[in-house]
């Protein structure tokens, strides 16, 4: 959503590593020295497939859409202190057991290119075999119509408006969320803004 000038997310390794290593740059300090480093601006779109190692950089504002699995593993945590001073623990014998030692080759970048419409255009930022998530752009007005087969989430990111079907209607404002039940429906949403769409 927002990025300051020379920022970045680490996402994976920068080659191929092994538990060894990495477990003696976690003892050394030296971790981050491995880590593949991408470089991010806003309107970028960064994957991270399950098990793979990822931190975020400074000044980076990001919209995160995951499955509400609610399991990150602390692999290391840069020295920091909660609240009573104490090195906040980590989670090195369950990382192992569920991460990824390949290289990355993410380069941060949306999967599609923007398709032009009328009042709204619109690209795909990620898809895989469990998700898409497309990335609106509206002057006005947009309809999206919707089946039986799955549910819609919506995030706004900039604007105002509304957002109504046959029988509800609701205003959105920045940062508001909403969830769409699978069902046939017509979804309108009013008003020049900035959303981001995901469903599985």
């Amino acid at each position: 959503l927002d990025a300051q000038e020379g920022a970045f997310v680490y996402l994976g390794f920068e080659r191929d590593t092994t538990q060894e290593e990495v477990e003696a740059r976690i003892e050394s300090g030296t971790l981050a020295e491995i880590l593949h480093k991408v470089p991010v601006k806003k309107g970028d779109s960064v994957f991270v497939p399950a098990g793979q190692v990822h931190a975020i950089g400074k000044g980076v504002l990001i919209l995160e859409i995951q499955q509400s699995s609610n399991a990150t593993y602390r692999l290391y945590d840069y020295n920091r202190m909660d609240k009573e001073g104490k090195l906040r623990p980590l989670h090195l014998e369950k990382a192992f057991a569920n991460m990824s030692f390949k290289a990355s080759h993410e380069k941060g970048k949306p999967m599609g290119d923007w398709q032009m419409y009328s009042g709204y255009k619109k690209r795909l930022l990620e898809q895989c075999k469990y998700f898409s998530v497309w990335d609106y752009h509206v002057e006005d007005a947009v309809e999206l119509v919707t089946d039986d087969s799955t549910f819609r989430s919506l995030v706004f990111v900039s604007g105002d408006g509304c957002i109504e079907t046959e029988n509800n209607k609701m205003d959105f404002a920045p940062g508001d969320s909403f969830f769409i039940p699978a069902g046939r429906n017509v979804l309108r949403i009013s008003g020049a803004c900035h959303f981001v769409l995901s469903h599985v």
